[in-house]
């Protein structure tokens, strides 16, 4: 009935996994990486009350940080998975969410291939099971075993339906650095037609080798589609993704541009209609790409962060700002905190702008959307405000689905009037 505090190193626990030898893993957040830039580890608590770290040499965060609108896999912590003298979490490689088994002696090794996202590992019996994506089909149950095979079917005729594609993987050379992305052309095009650029959010996750929906709808409504990694995604190495802070936008921007020419030198696209949305981050690049670039004719920019100021008193880790970017709080010195304000350049926007927020935002509060859309209003932008009712962040992978859709209705719909 008493309680004990194990030690463990400084920094964040969560996830924990009891061995019945009296050892604990646990994921370690590292101590003062509110934003997430650094590679979250796995931490081990020894019987005898020492800790340590596992895993740092590998370069790769430890869970699942690789977006989608369905499972809803992505920032969910997954306890590490005892295997005798070692460990079975999940770590993202090169956008691909993989099995890796780390060892107690330092060692690692990968459990699936580079390719199919396999998650959630649990043990039944003698065997391991996780679920395994594809681009082009649902989450199903895998059995891993040196590889992932496929043993459920749940999805089958729902994707014979639908009957997701493949998109092409593509990688660009910005500033001497190797980025990586994909490209859906829209469905059954062959003349030039309309593009859209995706943002993920975070800034530090990355989008993966699982089917996201909204991508593969929206090129079946008659937008070629290009989603990409740049800098500041997770799974490429801790200084890829830690380079853009406090900087958001630089270098990223680089590598977002470089991914627009390349799709708007494809024969099916045409170069003067490529519109760009996304969500969270994304948000935040779509007004920061509009105000900067005159490269796009329609845009949408969802649950963004807008001001840094207004998120120090109304977000729900504004209060982190010191700490993880070396500024002090906007009542104290207002200039750092202005100094990244999109506010301060929106008036520079000239495409049409969509603005969507879930009216219960806690991570990016809804005064975001409401400045950003009263500022484009007085600079004569074309501009227009969607406020969900009681959805919040996640709207987009976890809202009531009559408002998920509504929402894909309205961006589809704005694309398809300004590109």
């Amino acid at each position: 009935g008493g309680v004990e505090v194990l030690p463990k190193v400084e920094g964040v626990a969560e996830a924990p996994s009891v061995l019945e030898a009296g050892r604990v893993a646990y994921i370690h957040g590292h101590d003062g990486d509110m934003w997430g830039a650094r590679n979250p580890l796995v931490g081990i608590v020894e019987p005898d009350g020492s800790a340590r770290l596992l895993g740092a040499a590998l370069d790769r965060p430890v869970g699942d940080w690789a977006l989608d609108d369905l499972s809803g896999a992505a920032f969910s912590p997954w306890a590490p998975l005892w295997d005798g003298d070692g460990v079975i979490v999940v770590g993202p490689d090169r956008a691909c969410t993989r099995l890796l088994r780390l060892g107690l002696d330092g060692s690692h090794r990968w459990l699936t291939p580079h390719g199919p996202c396999v998650s959630s590992p649990v043990r039944v019996g003698e065997a391991m099971v996780g679920l395994q994506g594809f681009h082009d089909r649902f989450l199903e149950v895998a059995r891993v075993d040196g590889d992932a095979t496929v043993m459920s079917r749940h999805n089958d005729a729902l994707a014979a339906d639908l009957a997701p594609r493949v998109p092409e993987s593509v990688e660009v050379v910005v500033d001497g650095v190797t980025v990586q992305g994909w490209y859906l052309a829209a469905r059954g095009r062959t003349t030039p037609g309309p593009a859209v650029l995706y943002v993920h959010g975070g800034p530090h996750t990355a989008y993966g080798t699982r089917l996201f929906f909204e991508m593969q709808w929206l090129a079946d409504e008659g937008f070629a589609v290009t989603w990409t990694n740049p800098r500041g995604s997770h799974s490429f190495g801790e200084a890829y993704a830690a380079c853009i802070d406090p900087h958001w936008g630089d270098p990223d921007a680089r590598d977002q541009l470089a991914f627009v020419e390349h799709m708007a030198a494809r024969p099916e696209v045409d170069a003067a209609r490529v519109g760009i949305t996304g969500g969270s981050y994304g948000g935040f690049m779509t007004i920061y790409m509009t105000a900067h670039h005159q490269r796009f004719s329609a845009a949408v920019a969802d649950r963004g962060l807008y001001d840094w100021a207004l998120d120090a008193a109304g977000g729900d880790f504004g209060h982190a700002l010191p700490e993880t970017f070396g500024v002090d709080l906007p009542w104290r010195d207002p200039a750092p905190l202005m100094k990244y304000s999109l506010l301060r350049v929106a008036h520079q926007v000239r495409c049409p702008t969509l603005i969507v927020h879930g009216d219960l935002d806690l991570r990016c509060d809804r005064t975001q959307a409401t400045a950003l859309y009263e500022t484009l209003l007085r600079a004569g932008v074309t501009t227009a405000l969607c406020l969900y009712p009681e959805e919040n962040h996640g709207l987009s992978r976890g809202g009531r689905l009559d408002r998920r859709k509504e929402r894909m209705r309205q961006s589809a719909a704005w694309f398809r009037r300004f590109l």
